[in-house]
């Protein structure tokens, strides 16, 4: 599914609980149901960091919620950021929105 249409969520989680909801849902809720695709994912590296970046399978193909985004997952301390945006072909806007997010929180520390 490509559009240029973009909507898009952004969501952060502290604690195992709060990683384990952003994990599920970066691989495709429909993983969660057994027969359907999974999300394609692999690493980029954006600002120096690792990002997890995940294609969610079109929602009719069983995406759930997150059906036709793209999604990046990032870990900073005890904090895991996760942003999507709708539509493959926008995935170089995704990259830039997730690039200022690392930017900006990368000079913040966690005890």
């Amino acid at each position: 599914m490509d559009t240029n249409g973009g909507h898009w969520t952004v969501a952060v989680a502290w604690g195992s609980n709060g990683r384990r909801v952003l994990h599920k849902t970066l691989h495709a809720i429909a993983g969660w149901h057994g027969s359907h695709p999974r999300s394609a994912c692999t690493v980029v590296r954006l600002e120096g960091e690792r990002v997890q970046a995940c294609r969610i399978p079109a929602y009719d193909a069983g995406g759930g919620y997150y059906g036709g985004h793209i999604a990046y997952a990032w870990q900073h301390g005890p904090v895991v950021y996760h942003v999507t945006i709708h539509g493959y072909a926008n995935e170089p806007r995704l990259r830039l929105m997730m690039g200022a997010l690392i930017h900006r929180e990368k000079g913040r520390s966690f005890r």
